[in-house]
């Protein structure tokens, strides 16, 4: 299956989960920004989810830059949107990218249950500006989104090769 086919299955495969938009994209899309990740050291309780340090920090950018492609994802809140991009990251291993990888939102918005959202990092702790990184993608997003308890949509992303 060629690439393009393959983002056409992640597509279909999220819009059935309940996703509102989900974009493909390639690395060069994604807005790396080191100030982004002032706002996770800064503001965040979970311990374990930002990085600990610059170098970290650093180190996972890098990690993430060897991924080539994946899907932004868009749904009605965040948890939605981690539980659509974990799903998704599951049925891409099963498809043969045993390296898919998802990420969403701030660690604050973990949930309860036996898979809460906080399992991954989030944008901010990767050091990924999300905001920017929507707009380049042509995803509609506020600049309220990061005030905690803004009603607005949620986001999350897969890297899957």
């Amino acid at each position: 299956m060629t690439r393009r086919e393959y983002q056409k299955v992640l597509e279909e495969r999220g819009l059935g989960l309940g996703a509102l938009q989900i974009e493909p994209f390639e690395m060069d899309d994604l807005l790396f920004d080191g100030r982004t990740w002032l706002k996770c050291l800064f503001t965040c309780e979970s311990e374990g989810i930002r990085p600990a340090d610059r170098a970290d920090l650093e180190l996972r950018q890098r990690m993430l830059r060897e991924f080539s492609w994946g899907a932004f994802i868009r749904a009605k809140d965040a948890g939605e949107a981690a539980a659509i991009a974990s799903e998704l990251e599951k049925r891409a291993m099963e498809d043969g990218y045993y390296f898919a990888f998802a990420i969403g939102e701030c660690a604050a918005a973990c949930g309860e249950g036996p898979m809460p959202i906080c399992q991954r990092p989030a944008f901010y702790g990767m050091g990924i500006d999300l905001i920017a990184t929507a707009r380049r993608l042509q995803m509609p997003i506020s600049l309220q989104h990061t005030i905690p308890g803004t009603p607005d949509d949620g986001y999350a992303t897969i890297f899957v090769e």
